[in-house]
């Protein structure tokens, strides 16, 4: 049975209730910490215009944070590889297609994960460690094969629903009303012009609560 993630603050998603039940070196969806941060996320880069973009923002606010890139777009694009790492954000795994790993076999879903760890490993230098399923979506299956590739299943408790399309101003208003708080994983996507154009705005509003940011 394909188990799918949401936000944790908009309903109670299966994921979450599963990751109370799966040791944290396994699956987390929150982040273990007794310092205040929040790990600020995001999903299915490169993108050759808007990743650059995010980058500038976070290096002018000197902020660290976790990209899960899809492989085939690390190869089209190795330099922002390689600039993520040299500007000291943390690389996950996204697989190389991003499929939706509760729909398919248990061979294609390890070569999705696989090939994608060791392109990013081979090109960045850097040891991946965690793999974010597309869309939150995995299966029983999809544990063993995190484990055999020595990868921890990373999932997210605050949405910021950016992939819908919304406007800058309902992203940064969704995220205030969501009450952050320390532990929490935000997520966002770099191929989302309006995540770019908010992010100066969520990091200033993150840090008027008081909070760090920390990569995973």
């Amino acid at each position: 049975m394909a188990l799918e993630a949401e936000s944790l603050r908009y309903g109670t998603p299966k994921i979450a209730r599963l990751a109370r039940y799966v040791p944290p070196s396994v699956l987390f969806a929150r982040m273990s910490t007794q310092r205040q941060e929040v790990a600020i996320t995001f999903d299915d880069g490169p993108h050759p215009e808007y990743t650059p973009r995010i980058l500038d923002a976070l290096q002018e606010a000197k902020v660290h944070a976790t990209f899960f890139v899809v492989g085939k777009n690390a190869r089209r694009y190795p330099k922002l590889i390689r600039r993520i790492v040299d500007e000291d954000h943390r690389l996950g795994c996204h697989t190389e297609t991003h499929v939706d790993l509760s729909r398919v076999g248990v061979r294609q879903a390890w070569q999705e994960c696989r090939q994608s760890q060791m392109f990013l490993e081979q090109v960045s230098g850097q040891r991946i460690r965690i793999l974010r399923p597309p869309w939150g979506r995995i299966q029983a299956s999809t544990i063993l094969i995190a484990l055999c590739c020595k990868m921890r299943l990373a999932f997210w408790n605050v949405d910021s629903l950016d992939h819908r399309g919304i406007t800058t101003q309902e992203m940064v208003l969704r995220l205030k009303n969501t009450n952050i708080k320390s532990g929490d994983i935000l997520l966002f996507h770099d191929d989302c012009e309006n995540t770019v154009l908010a992010q100066s705005q969520i990091l200033e509003y993150v840090r008027s609560r008081d909070l760090a940011f920390s990569i995973l």
